[in-house]
């Protein structure tokens, strides 16, 4: 699913055409090579699978722009196995004893189904032509259900490679990124200026009375400035966009 259709094969994809057989490699490793997260197996037909896909393609295009390209092959076929293997039917999880799961239903017959299929490739070609932001993309990504049909999933699957792909070889550029991410980074250190000072004020409160209350307020300020951090949507929106153009 990682070849373009031959009228398409232009600057746009040529790179990633040139490394086709090393993204095809690469995109069966999650199967070899799992990811874990905090010492747990990413599991391949959840939400938790996307987000990792997001962030091998997040890598993809840091390696890209740095022209190791080796590399950047190799965490795209990754992502993609991750957002491929989400248009397809999952697995059928049934309890069985000692909280063990095994997999039950028709998820291979319809994976068999789907490979004798040909690519679509007008999947392929309305996502080459889609002029979209990464954060558009990304959140496409994330919003992704199986096909219902093994017809509708392949089309589901070329459609979203070639969003990937383009993503991080040929990304739109959000209008007027740098001056938004100055007024998003001003702002979100006003935000985290009132628990940083009072942090600094529990601190030096807590070293001049010996006293450990002090040090707890402060922790509690620190968590506090943690979730301000994680809560401002602007600011972290504009800083993954800016991360990805950062290095052009």
């Amino acid at each position: 699913m990682v070849n373009a259709p031959e009228d398409h094969q232009s600057g746009l994809l040529k790179l990633n055409l040139d490394y086709a057989d090393e993204i095809v490699e690469a995109s069966i490793l999650p199967d070899k090579e799992p990811d874990y997260v905090l010492g747990v197996k990413v599991p391949h037909h959840e939400r938790s699978a996307l987000n990792m896909a997001v962030k091998h393609l997040r890598t993809a295009r840091k390696y890209f722009l740095r022209g190791n390209y080796r590399s950047f092959a190799r965490y795209l076929g990754r992502a993609l196995h991750y957002i491929q293997d989400n248009t397809m039917q999952p697995p059928l999880k049934v309890p069985l004893p000692l909280i063990r799961l095994k997999d039950y239903g028709p998820h291979d017959s319809f994976e068999e189904e789907v490979d004798r299929l040909p690519v679509p490739e007008e999947a392929i070609l309305r996502g080459l032509r889609e002029e979209l932001t990464p954060l558009e993309v990304v959140r496409i990504i994330l919003s992704v259900s199986p096909g219902r049909t093994p017809k509708e999933a392949i089309y589901k699957a070329a459609y979203m490679t070639a969003l990937a792909i383009k993503a991080v070889i040929k990304p739109k550029r959000p209008p007027d990124l740098e001056s938004r991410y100055k007024l998003a980074l001003t702002r979100h250190f006003f935000l985290l200026s009132l628990p940083l000072s009072l942090t600094l004020i529990a601190l030096a409160f807590s070293l001049m009375v010996s006293s450990s209350g002090g040090f707890l307020v402060a922790v509690l300020l620190l968590i506090a400035m943690y979730f301000v951090h994680r809560s401002d949507d602007e600011f972290n929106r504009v800083s993954f966009e800016m991360e990805w153009f950062r290095e052009e």
